[in-house]
């Protein structure tokens, strides 16, 4: 079932509308601003729904959405070094919107959009498409962009599709900026989550939160998640990577077998997620105590959220150990993750 509303209006006058997709236990919630994930209510083991989402109370509040809650991230997710880069002896330059960097695409990112909806329901799955165009030199980045985002929902399932098409070279590396948190509500804080990353290879940051090197091996270090990993064992933890981001702000390259799973023991939540994206930027909400009119039981602290942003490796572009491939005419963008909800007893 797919049933929406007005939600609030923007200064300049468009409309957001909030989109509500619920299948069994199972319930999903969009806005079209940003083509933003604000909710994601199931049940814990005892049968209590809860949105394991953190965002803010007001859908209103979205419309000047700082920490990017649930929203679709792009032209390019994460860091441009600079804010600038060449595709095929073309250098373009970029709103420098971070430090000296351009981050999640600047102020005229697809969080700043007001994506065009269409639905379908179907006896299998329900499915809501935004799409959004965004013309050649906005922001800086180059080509004509048709792009989409499907979310499907399927039983205990849901599915986040992203494609594009461009009229030339063009750079796309598109994530979803949730932040997790399976207590429900936000109750408490990630501390206590249990994370499985079948990652043998991490990238190390600078103090910009910009990969500085080849990939590391996660071996021996405190960023080994493939065999599962309370966070607090991290965030408590002596590893100068650590310490440096005041926890995890870190790029994963995901190896070619295993599942990426987030588990909170109290609730018995659960989440598997799978995906063609071959790198996952993992964030604990570090440093953003203190925000106001959330949606969240408790008063927002450091670690309230984590955000499993799956992508291609940050900064691919300027950056000579990373792998990147600008998408073309010939070959379009196309992503796909799939979230799969489950409780244990």
């Amino acid at each position: 079932m797919i049933q929406h509303q007005h939600a609030f209006s923007l200064k300049d006058g468009r409309m957001v509308e909030e989109y509500t997709l619920e299948r069994g236990s199972l319930r999903v919630t969009v806005l079209n601003l940003g083509a933003t994930l604000t909710g994601i209510y199931c049940p814990d083991r005892m049968g209590k729904v809860e949105n394991i989402l953190i965002g803010y109370a007001q859908a209103e509040d979205y419309a000047d959405n700082q920490p990017f809650f649930g929203t679709t991230v792009g032209p390019m997710s994460g860091r441009i070094s600079g804010g600038a880069f060449e595709i095929d002896g073309h250098h373009y330059v970029l709103e420098q919107n971070f430090k000296s960097h351009n981050l999640h695409g600047g102020s005229q990112g697809f969080h700043s959009y007001v994506w065009q909806p269409t639905t379908e329901e179907k006896e299998e799955e329900d499915r809501l498409t935004l799409m959004a165009f965004h013309a050649d030199g906005v922001g800086g980045f180059p080509g004509n962009l048709m792009v989409k985002v499907h979310y499907v929902l399927r039983d205990n399932e849901l599915v986040i599709e992203y494609e594009a098409t461009t009229d030339k070279p063009a750079l796309i590396n598109m994530t979803n900026h949730a932040y997790f948190n399976l207590s429900g509500d936000g109750k408490r804080t990630v501390a206590d989550h249990r994370l499985v990353l079948p990652a043998s290879k991490y990238g190390q940051v600078n103090g910009d939160t910009l990969p500085n090197g080849p990939w590391a091996p996660v071996e021996g270090t405190a960023m080994d998640f493939r065999y599962g990993k309370r966070l607090d064992e991290v965030l408590t933890s002596d590893e100068p990577q650590i310490a440096l981001c005041g926890g995890l702000d870190h790029p994963f390259l995901l190896d070619d077998e295993g599942e990426v799973s987030l588990y909170e023991s109290k609730s018995g939540r659960n989440i598997i997620m799978s995906t063609n994206q071959p790198a996952v930027v993992v964030y604990t909400m570090n440093g953003v105590d203190g925000l106001k009119g959330m949606n969240t039981s408790i008063p927002v602290e450091a670690h309230h959220g984590i955000c499993l942003e799956v992508q291609d490796p940050p900064n691919a572009v300027n950056h000579p150990h990373f792998d990147f491939t600008p998408v073309t005419p010939e070959a379009p963008y196309h992503r796909l993750t799939t979230l799969r909800f489950e409780v244990k007893r």
